[in-house]
C-alpha cells in the first residue's frame, strides 16, 4: 500500500529509504507492497486480494509508456489457475492492430456471459491507442507501477486516459 508523490519518492522507496506508505494515489488504492511482489510465490495473495471482487475481465494497465505487463498478468494468471480458477484466460492484448480490438472485445463479452475470468494485458494507453476500447470494455482495471521509473506525471495521464473510475487498485513491481 504505496503511494506516488513524486518521482524521487518512488525512487526512495524502491530503494528502502521511505517511511509508512499511504494508501492511495489520487483515488487509486494499492493492492500490493513492492516488498511483497518478488517472486513467483508472492503472487497469490495479490490474487486473492484481486479475486474477492466482483469481476469478470480484468485489465493490467501499465503507469507509463514503454513498458511491458504482461510479465504480470502471467504471474496473477498463474496464481489464479492454481487457486481455483481453472478456466482463466490471459489475452496478451499489447500492441493490438485496431482491426483487432472489436474481435478481443467480442471475446470479452462471450468469456464474461460464460461468467469466466478473463486477465488483460494492454500496452500504455499513452503509446497504444487501441489499448484505450480494450481498456474501457474489461470490468476493472489495475494500475502497474514498476518503482523508481514511473512519474507521478506518468500516471496520472493513463489515469485519466482510461478514465479513474475504471481503476479497482494498482500494483507495484520493482522496475525492470
Amino acid at each position: 500500500m504505496i503511494s506516488m508523490d513524486s518521482q524521487e519518492t518512488l525512487k526512495a522507496r524502491a530503494n528502502g529509504r521511505s517511511g509508512e506508505p499511504q494508501q492511495h494515489v489520487d483515488g487509486v488504492r494499492y493492492i500490493a507492497r513492492p516488498d511483497v511482489v518478488a517472486g513467483p510465490e508472492d503472487w497469490p495473495p495479490v490474487w486473492f486480494a484481486l479475486a474477492q471482487h466482483q469481476w469478470t475481465s480484468l485489465v493490467l494497465v501499465p503507469a507509463h509508456a514503454g513498458i511491458s505487463v504482461l510479465a504480470v498478468a502471467r504471474a496473477l494468471a498463474d496464481a489464479g489457475r492454481t487457486y481455483n480458477e481453472p478456466a482463466l484466460a490471459l489475452i496478451e492484448a499489447e500492441r493490438v492492430a485496431p482491426n483487432r480490438v472489436q474481435g478481443i472485445v467480442a471475446e470479452l463479452q462471450d468469456r464474461s456471459a460464460l461468467d469466466q475470468r478473463t486477465i488483460v494485458a494492454v500496452a500504455s494507453p499513452l503509446e497504444d491507442n487501441s489499448a484505450v476500447p480494450i481498456v474501457r470494455a474489461c470490468d476493472v482495471a489495475v494500475l502497474v507501477v514498476p518503482l523508481g521509473d514511473t512519474t507521478l506525471d506518468a500516471a496520472r495521464r493513463t489515469l485519466a486516459v482510461v478514465g479513474r473510475g475504471a481503476f479497482l487498485g494498482a500494483i507495484t513491481v520493482s522496475a525492470t
